[in-house]
C-alpha cells in the first residue's frame, strides 16, 4: 500500500478531484452496505442493533477528536495550500491536537460506559468501540482534501475496506460475535491512517509543533466542532438517542432504513466535499466564480435528493428484504418516513459546505446545528417513546427542515449586513 500511495499525486483539476472524492465516499459507504445483508442475518434484530447503539456512540465520540478539523483545516490548507511550510504547521497542529483529544475522549468514553446500559455488560464490544473510535477519527482525508489530492486517501480506504470486509465475512459467525465487527473495521481504519500520514509528511515535511500551538488550534476550531457535534446527534448519533427510550431491536429496525436512506445519497456529499475547496479558493480572492461553482452544486444535489427519495419511497419493500431480510419488516415505514431526508439533507449539505462555511459564517452555523440538536432530542423524547423506529425517523425529518429553515435565514442576514 506504502507504494501504492508514493506514486505521483493525481487528481489536480475539480473533475478528477470530485472523481476521487466520489470514489472515496461510495467505498466508505459501499463496504459497509454490502456487509448489511450478512449481519442482520447473522446477528440478528438484537446483536445488530446492539452494534448500530455502540457504532453511533463511537462516532459521536469520534466527532470530538476530529474536533471539526475536517472543515476548518481543509479550509486552511485549500486557502495556503501553495505553502508547504504552513501546510507541515497545519499538519503537525491538527495530528497533535487528535491525538491529545483521543485520550481525553477515551477516558470519557469508559467512564461514560459505566452510565450506559447497553455498554456496561459489554465491555468487548466498548474497546472495539474504542479502537474504532481512534482509527477513524485520526483519518487524514481532510489534508489531501485541502491540497485537492485525494489519491492516497481513495487507495487507503480502498484497500482498508476491501481487508476489512473480508475479514468480517470470514470471522463473524455467531450472534454474539457483533464486537469483532468494530474492531475489524477499527484495525483497518488506523492502519490507513497510519499509512496516508506518512505520505502527507513526504508531502509537506514534519515540524514539531507547541503545546500553545497546539492549544491555539483546538480554541480556533470550537465553531466547526460544535457545528460537527451537533450535526452527529442528529445524523449518525440517532441510534444512540433512540437506545435509551426504546429495545435494541428498535434501534436496528431504525439504523437500518436510516443506512439505506443516506446510502442513496452517495453522490452528494463527495460533490460538496470536492467543491468546497475550490469554493473557498476563489471565495477568498474574491472571484465570482464561487458564487457560480455553489449555484451548481446546489442544483445538481437538489435533483439527486428528489430522485433518491422518490426511488426510496417506491422501493422501500424490496430494500428491506434484500438488505435487511424479513426480520426487519418493520424498517419499511420507517425507510418511507426517512425518505424525506434524501432531498432535505442533499439540499443542506450544498448550502453548510458551499455557502456558509465560505462565507465564514461558522457562529450562525454553531448556532443553528446546537439548536437543531437540541430540538432533535425533543422531538424524539416526543415521537420515540409512543411510535418506536417510525417515531425517530419524523423527528430526524422534522429536524432537518428545521435545518433548511435556518441555513436560508443565515445566508439572507448575510447578504443584507453589509448595506445595513
Amino acid at each position: 500500500m506504502i507504494r501504492a500511495l508514493g506514486r505521483p499525486f493525481a487528481g489536480k483539476t475539480l473533475l478528477s478531484n470530485a472523481f476521487a472524492t466520489a470514489s472515496q465516499h461510495t467505498l466508505n459507504h459501499l463496504f459497509p452496505l454490502i456487509l448489511i445483508p450478512y449481519l442482520t442475518r447473522i446477528l440478528g434484530p438484537v446483536g445488530w442493533g446492539l452494534v448500530a447503539f455502540t457504532q453511533a456512540f463511537a462516532q459521536l465520540v469520534q466527532v470530538g477528536v476530529e474536533y471539526g478539523f475536517q472543515l476548518s483545516a481543509t479550509r486552511e490548507l485549500a486557502i495556503n495550500r501553495h505553502s508547504r511550510q504552513k501546510c507541515a504547521a497545519t499538519l503537525a497542529e491538527v495530528t497533535a491536537a487528535k491525538l491529545l483529544l483521543l485520550s481525553v475522549a477515551v477516558m470519557a468514553a469508559i467512564i461514560l460506559s459505566k452510565l450506559i446500559p447497553h455498554l456496561e455488560s459489554q465491555p468487548l464490544l466498548l474497546w472495539s468501540a474504542v479502537i474504532w473510535t481512534a482509527g477513524h477519527a485520526l483519518n487524514m482525508t481532510w489534508f489531501y482534501q485541502g491540497i485537492e489530492r485525494l489519491r492516497p486517501a481513495v487507495v487507503a480506504d480502498l484497500v482498508g475496506g476491501v481487508t476489512s470486509t473480508v475479514a468480517v465475512f470470514f470471522l463473524v459467525r455467531h450472534p454474539d460475535d457483533g464486537w469483532k465487527v468494530l474492531l475489524i473495521q477499527g484495525i483497518a481504519s488506523l492502519l490507513a491512517a497510519f499509512a496516508t500520514f506518512y505520505q502527507a509528511v513526504g508531502y509537506s515535511g514534519l515540524v514539531r509543533p507547541s503545546l500553545s500551538q497546539v492549544f491555539q488550534r483546538i480554541q480556533s476550531g470550537r465553531h466547526t466542532f460544535a457545528y460537527r457535534f451537533a450535526l452527529g446527534t442528529y445524523s449518525f448519533g440517532n441510534p444512540f438517542v433512540l437506545g435509551w427510550m426504546a429495545p435494541v431491536s428498535t434501534v436496528a429496525y431504525f439504523a437500518g432504513a436510516d443506512k439505506i436512506t443516506r446510502a442513496t445519497l452517495l453522490l452528494v456529499y463527495p460533490l460538496a466535499q470536492a467543491l468546497f475547496p475550490r469554493v473557498n479558493y476563489h471565495a477568498e480572492r474574491g472571484d465570482e466564480k464561487a458564487g457560480r461553482l455553489a449555484t451548481i452544486g446546489l442544483i445538481v444535489a437538489a435533483v439527486i435528493g428528489i430522485a433518491s427519495g422518490i426511488a426510496v419511497v417506491l422501493g422501500a419493500p424490496v430494500l428491506v428484504r434484500l438488505l435487511l431480510g424479513s426480520r426487519f419488516l418493520p424498517s419499511v415505514d420507517v425507510l418511507r418516513a426517512l425518505a424525506l431526508l434524501c432531498p432535505l439533507i442533499a439540499i443542506n449539505t450544498v448550502l453548510v459546505y458551499q455557502w456558509l462555511l465560505p462565507r465564514f459564517l461558522d457562529a450562525s452555523l454553531t448556532r443553528l446545528t446546537l439548536t437543531a440538536g437540541v430540538i432533535n432530542v425533543c422531538f424524539a423524547l416526543l415521537l420515540a417513546p409512543r411510535y418506536g423506529a417510525v417515531g425517530m425517523a419524523w423527528a430526524v425529518v422534522l429536524t432537518e427542515v428545521f435545518v433548511l429553515g435556518g441555513c436560508c435565514f443565515s445566508l439572507m442576514r448575510a447578504r443584507r449586513a453589509p448595506t445595513e
